[in-house]
């Protein structure tokens, strides 16, 4: 039997990565694990017509070549698609009670956004305001409509 996962969502916690071997001279350091986090969400309409929302977060891994990728260019808050399998650990918790750590070991990842950034509103440099009051959409004025909206 084969198993496969594809999940669509969010990467959430920063990359973690973690390598076993020290780097060649002159050479980067590459991973040869990473771990992230990742949000899918759920939608559906209830029969009374409201809207309902689950969000899942599921356990991220990568091995070798993947988590060399995963690492250089999975960021926080990229919406990504993610192929791989369901991975099982066991391990025992400090009050020494057996869990379980379920994690989907990727295979193929696809970038389907870049990392969500807040707009900027201060210039680096001197400090000063980016955003003209004067060139803000207010919906006041017809004529004052961006491009798109309103078109007949």
């Amino acid at each position: 039997m084969h198993q496969r996962i594809e999940i669509i969502g969010r990467v959430g916690k920063k990359i973690k990565s973690y390598s076993g071997k020290p780097a060649a001279k002159g050479k980067k350091k590459m991973a040869d694990i990473t771990t992230f986090t990742m949000a899918s969400a759920e939608f559906w309409k209830m029969p009374d017509g409201k809207k309902g929302e689950r969000t899942t977060w599921h356990n991220m891994i990568a091995y070798g070549r993947m988590a060399n990728i995963c690492e250089q260019y999975v960021k926080k808050g990229m919406q990504i698609y993610v192929e791989g399998k369901i991975s099982k650990s066991l391990f025992k918790d400090d009050n020494g009670v057996d869990r379980v750590n379920v994690q989907v070991a990727i295979n193929k990842v696809l970038f389907l956004s870049t990392p969500i950034e807040k707009p900027k509103t201060e210039c680096p440099h001197c400090g000063g305001s980016l955003v003209d009051d004067a060139n803000l959409f207010d919906g006041e004025d017809a004529e004052d409509e961006p491009l798109g909206v309103g078109e007949k």
